[in-house]
């Protein structure tokens, strides 16, 4: 009787261990609306776009080049809040609905694959899509369902 006590009370803890270390992410960093979560990664990393940091570098249809601030904040999911930001470059030809971000470490324009896996750069797709979006009200490649686009304009 002891034992199986002993094994349902060890479920039940190791239950809220898990539920607590997998918090959900919020919505927005720091409740800022201007703050929009984009992706967390599998190991609890949250990326949140910075509305307010939306540079546009160059304007000249059908070719446009945008800057967007990424707020990371490593172990979200356990509900650190610490977080750092890096600088997105994209460069977009609306015609071909060509998409490309630019790779700080090398200055070249890596080029971006609609409905792209996470290894093949879906963090910085989604990223550019509701950059282009905020910049001109133009669903790029319509990626994510109205919602989401809605949430960009508030």
């Amino acid at each position: 009787m002891n034992k199986k006590l002993f094994l349902i009370l060890g479920a039940i803890l190791l239950f809220l261990i898990g539920a607590t270390a997998n918090a959900k992410v919020p919505m927005y960093y720091d409740n800022n609306p201007n703050l929009i979560l984009m992706y967390e990664n599998p190991s609890g990393t949250a990326f949140y776009l910075d509305k307010t940091s939306l540079v546009n570098e160059e304007y000249d249809p059908p070719y446009y080049k945008l800057a967007i601030n990424v707020v990371c904040v490593p172990n979200a999911s356990r509900g650190a809040t610490n977080f750092y930001a890096v600088t997105k470059h994209f460069s977009y030809h609306y015609h071909y609905r060509s998409m490309f971000v630019l790779n700080p470490d090398t200055n070249l324009w890596r080029p971006l694959k609609l409905h792209a896996s996470n290894a093949e750069g879906a963090v910085d797709e989604g990223i550019g899509e509701a950059a282009f979006y905020l910049a001109y009200k133009i669903k790029f490649h319509d990626l994510y369902d109205s919602k989401f686009y809605k949430q960009l304009r508030k």
